[in-house]
């Protein structure tokens, strides 16, 4: 068994969801279960956002959780349906919609943006795999998504992949 974490300490790195960062700021709270710690993360990389602040916890026994650590999900129930927002079409989202990002299998993706354009999204990011760097088919669907025109000129742009 490895030792406890030590308490974060400005000055510290962190690994924040596959995030290395900068604590650069403590506040301790004494609570029933434990000290709990809010600490401000300054992220070293170019993602966003370049900063948050995050609960760094004392589990029941009193040893630090990890900030990378996950919880514990089994034997909890589910989270209800009408505890978060999401919707069978872009057709039911009652308010306006800035930005979609489109994670489907390619196949689906094109029909996506012609959805977006359809219900006034001027711009989308797609996080989709098997392009042009898979296959001939894949290349054939990459270009069509970038010469579509349904949104805001330059709005479909080529990433890189690694």
């Amino acid at each position: 068994m490895t030792p406890p974490p030590a308490n974060p300490r400005v000055g510290a790195i962190a690994t924040v969801r596959n995030r290395r960062g900068l604590i650069a700021g403590v506040e301790p709270f004494d609570g029933d279960g434990g000290r709990l710690h809010l600490v401000q993360v300054e992220y070293k990389d170019d993602q966003l956002p370049l900063e948050e602040k995050l609960i760094w916890e004392l589990e029941p026994r009193r040893s630090l959780l990890e900030p990378t650590a996950l919880p514990q999900v089994a034997g909890s129930d589910p989270m209800p349906t009408e505890d978060f927002d999401a919707y069978g079409s872009l057709d039911e989202v009652p308010e306006p919609v800035d930005l979609a990002v489109i994670s489907v299998p390619r196949e689906g993706v094109l029909k996506v943006l012609e959805d977006c354009a359809g219900n006034g999204i001027r711009a989308a990011i797609v996080i989709t795999q098997g392009f042009a760097d898979a296959d001939e088919e894949g290349a054939r669907l990459q270009e069509k998504i970038l010469s579509f025109g349904g949104l805001e000129p330059g709005r479909v742009r080529r990433g890189s992949s690694s």
